[in-house]
């Protein structure tokens, strides 16, 4: 299509007519531009990176989650190139090993979206970095937002009063739990309860492999137990101009003002 518009725009230059070639020659490019900003929304509309969809990040749209767990979290949240990076030291080894997802929260929309694959960079530490474009679905500002990003334990009770992590995540399924980060990382990390086509299935490490079988969960547990461990929030705000100075999230920057 791109092409066909650069052809049309040269006829009119190289075949102009007596009287209206003129405007012909204004009209042209102008229209070029005109289609050139619609195709590049159509480009970005494409671009962003949906939920509900799998990998890379196995994302769902989820609840915001209000509960906080007896265990706490301290965290960290900034803006990078790659998008927006988060990092949470939990401060109990069980609550870490049965961290499901990483929250984040959009305030203006009340929207949150569930990240299940996540990072364990360090010790009793969960991360990840959420694209721009994946924040997008939840609002509608991405430059004055303020979102808040929470780690969620979820845990679920099995008929045998053992008690599993609990993905409630119907996309990811037994080989794709497997190729999970943190399953990757770390054995002691395995252990967990899926949910797919709304079946569910044991998962856990046995002879330096991964297994799956059945599970009856306990009919009377409160289940599942979902809470937040702690929360930070972060607000990308936008680049402002005073008396010829510029200042970026409250700083001053050396940046060339923009005419």
């Amino acid at each position: 299509m791109g092409m066909i518009i650069i052809h049309t725009w040269q006829i009119a230059v190289d075949k102009p007519t007596w009287g209206g070639g003129s405007a012909m020659r204004i009209l042209a490019p102008l229209i070029v531009l005109g289609i050139i900003v619609v195709l590049s929304g159509v480009e970005y509309a494409h671009a962003q990176t949906p939920l509900n969809t799998g990998a890379p990040l196995y994302m769902l749209p989820v609840d915001k989650v209000t509960t906080q767990c007896a265990t706490t979290s301290t965290g960290t949240a900034e803006f990078t190139d790659a998008g927006l990076l988060t990092t949470h030291v939990i401060g109990d080894a069980e609550t870490f090993k049965k961290i499901a997802y990483i929250e984040v929260h959009a305030n203006s929309t009340d929207k949150s979206i569930g990240i299940f694959n996540i990072n364990t960079p360090a010790s009793a530490t969960v991360g990840v970095t959420i694209p721009i474009s994946a924040l997008m679905n939840i609002t509608n500002s991405g430059d004055t937002e303020k979102f808040t990003i929470r780690p969620i334990f979820s845990s679920v009770t099995t008929s045998e009063n053992s008690e599993l992590k609990f993905i409630d995540n119907p996309n990811i399924n037994f080989e794709i739990y497997k190729t999970l980060s943190y399953v990757v990382g770390s054995s002691a990390l395995i252990p967990a309860l899926l949910t797919p086509n709304g079946m569910n299935f044991n998962v856990f490490a046995l002879f330096g492999g991964i297994h799956m079988g059945p599970v009856t969960i306990h009919p009377t547990a409160p289940n599942p137990v979902i809470c937040s461990t702690g929360s930070v929030q972060i607000q990308k705000l936008p680049l402002i101009e005073i008396e010829g100075v510029e200042f970026e999230n409250g700083m001053q920057t050396n940046a060339t003002l923009l005419s």
